[in-house]
């Protein structure tokens, strides 16, 4: 029978390991963003009111290969959005799929609700002199101001919007 030996590389890159080191973030209620890692690459940028919970569940799960973590403390929970959409952003993990309710809408939901080309929108709203705000793997996410300039949308969407921005001023 073949048995490896265990190397302190291998035991530092075990789930166990990991599990370990989430038990370290300081408790169980330490808020803020948090990075999941294969090797050097960050993988998955993700928040929560609770790291160590979330990590852990991140730990039973299969659905994302990560080798390490890492965390910043975010006190306001005002700014875990902003501060993990800024991070998504910026590092492009390859496990993130869309951004974080930032008050942003990418190009594609704005297509599936509209008769405009993807190439049209995104036009139109340069055009009109908005940029994205940020971009997740090729797609464009732009303030949610822009969708006034497109007047095809379905209206049980613009119901839906107009009620989304009601909720944001109260």
């Amino acid at each position: 029978m073949d048995k490896t030996k265990e190397t302190g590389t291998d035991k530092l890159l075990s789930r166990q390991f990991i599990h370990s080191l989430s038990r370290s973030v300081p408790n169980e209620q330490t808020q803020g963003i948090y990075f999941l890692l294969d090797g050097k690459r960050v993988v998955y940028v993700g928040q929560s009111k609770s790291v160590r919970a979330r990590i852990g569940n991140h730990l039973s799960s299969t659905s994302k290969t990560f080798d390490s973590y890492w965390m910043i403390e975010i006190k306001s929970a005002e700014d875990l959005n902003l501060t993990e959409a800024r991070y998504i952003d910026a590092l492009q993990p390859k496990y993130n799929k869309a951004m974080p309710n930032v008050g942003v809408v990418s190009e594609f939901l704005i297509n599936s609700q509209c008769d405009y080309s993807p190439t049209e929108i995104r036009n139109t709203i340069e055009t009109s002199g908005i940029y994205p705000s940020y971009r997740l793997h090729g797609v464009n996410y732009y303030d949610k101001s822009c969708l006034d300039l497109f007047p095809t949308l379905r209206p049980w969407r613009i119901r839906q919007l107009q009620r989304s921005k009601e909720m944001e001023a109260s």
